[in-house]
């Protein structure tokens, strides 16, 4: 892998990353009922994937479905983890061919791989996860408005 494809790739897993972090925050925001959808999304906008992965796992301890399984938020959390050094040191801390520029270590290589895989499929699985919560959310608040519109008429 020569410098570019490492750069696309690391890029490509950083965007990843931000729709993990996206999903999660829309996840947590429909499992809120207390504010419209977009007043969610508001109050959770710097949160970071940690505190919403353990708001989310709160909030469902009282739903009889689980949105994400314990095996689920681990794997999401160890990502966490793993982003933050993608994000914060991966350059700083990359060996180099001094003349070529070419990453040497192939064990950072093998892992930036394995991690964009994982974060392929849990962006994947997050996407898949949050359409129900927005469709159900957005189906309540329209039935709402429906009401209260209704209500007025009489």
């Amino acid at each position: 892998m020569d410098l570019n494809e490492f750069r696309i790739m690391h890029s490509e897993l950083i965007e990843h990353y931000q729709f993990i972090e996206y999903h999660l925050k829309c996840i947590c925001s429909a499992l809120q009922r207390e504010k419209p959808f977009l007043g969610e999304m508001e109050s959770v906008e710097k949160d970071t994937s940690i505190k919403l992965l353990n708001q989310i796992r709160h909030i469902q301890k009282g739903r009889k479905d689980k949105i994400l399984s314990e095996e689920e938020c681990k794997r999401i959390r160890d990502l966490c983890n793993h982003r933050n050094d993608w994000v914060h040191s991966c350059y700083v801390n990359l060996k180099r061919d001094y003349k070529t520029g070419v990453p040497t270590n192939k064990d950072v290589i093998m892992q930036m791989t394995k991690d964009w895989i994982e974060a392929r499929d849990l962006r994947e699985l997050l996407d898949i996860r949050k359409r129900p919560l927005q469709y159900e959310k957005y189906k309540l608040e329209e039935a709402m408005r429906n009401q209260i519109s209704g209500d007025s008429i009489k």
